[in-house]
């Protein structure tokens, strides 16, 4: 993440996200060689900026998605995946401050829901 003029950082800082969620995925009709699913998970994410006096934070969240499985043989196949990732944060919420003189807040959330997306490929092996 950058950010310009922060106390305590150089224009930018790493921030990591911790997602610890549990779902399922449902497996549509499909043929042998072809299956399109649908995930869905629930949970809880940890933010977690690394500045000095920075605090980690907890949030619920949950995950929407859905992808395609497809195998050209009956051991090798691939996977194709996409998600949409929400992150239930409080509306007009500081988030990443620092106490202390000086203190201040990295930025501002003002709404209920921070998302975000992600895709995924990779190779299916059955034993």
């Amino acid at each position: 993440m950058d950010e310009a003029g922060f106390v305590g950082t150089d224009d930018s800082f790493d921030v990591d996200l911790q997602f610890v969620q549990v779902g399922g995925t449902y497996l549509f009709d499909g043929t042998d060689t072809s299956v399109p699913f649908f995930v869905t998970t629930a949970g809880v994410t940890i933010i977690d900026p690394d500045i000095p006096g920075g605090e980690s934070d907890s949030f619920l969240s949950f995950g929407v998605g859905g992808g395609w499985k497809y195998f050209p043989n009956s051991r090798v196949g691939v996977r194709l995946e996409g998600r949409i990732l929400g992150i239930f944060v409080d509306s007009d919420t500081d988030v990443f401050c620092q106490s202390g003189a000086g203190a201040e807040c990295t930025f501002e959330v003002s709404g209920d829901i921070l998302y975000q997306w992600d895709a995924h490929a990779g190779v299916i092996f059955r034993f």
